[in-house]
This record gives structure tokens, C-alpha cells and sequence, in this order.
């Protein structure tokens, strides 16, 4: 049973980081989506409403320690 309870939480928190990190994506691609339609690379800044370099590379960090966690998920 407690295997099974082990199993069930790494499913839920699998399809929690899964969840997370296709939101990240979306964000990323509607970040260089945006920067690319007016021609600019988005690094102009929050005043312009084109989000930072900074804000991306947190978002791109954050899905590398979903990633990870994930992968320890499977070991």
C-alpha cells in the first residue's frame, strides 16, 4: 500500500510539473511571439509592456528545475 500511495503522489506531482512547464512554454513562445510580430527582441522592459530578458530567464530556469525534478521523479 505504501508503494502504491508513492506511486499515486509522484503521478499527481508528474502531471503538476507537466501542467507548469507546458504554461512556461506557452508564455515563452507568446514572449518571442510578440517580440518578433513588432520586430524588437524583448528586452525593452516592463515600461513598454514587452516583458524582460531577466522575467524570461526566470521562467526558463523555473522550467529547468521542473525538468529536473522530474527526471528524479523517474529514477
Amino acid at each position: 500500500i505504501f508503494n502504491l500511495k508513492r506511486i499515486d503522489r509522484n503521478r499527481t506531482r508528474r502531471l503538476e510539473i507537466i501542467k507548469e512547464a507546458r504554461q512556461i512554454s506557452d508564455d515563452v513562445f507568446s514572449i518571442a511571439k510578440g517580440g518578433l510580430a513588432r520586430g524588437v527582441i524583448p528586452i525593452v522592459g516592463a515600461i513598454s509592456g514587452i516583458p524582460t530578458a531577466n522575467a524570461v530567464k526566470t521562467k526558463l530556469q523555473r522550467l529547468d528545475v521542473l525538468l529536473e525534478e522530474l527526471r528524479r521523479l523517474d529514477d
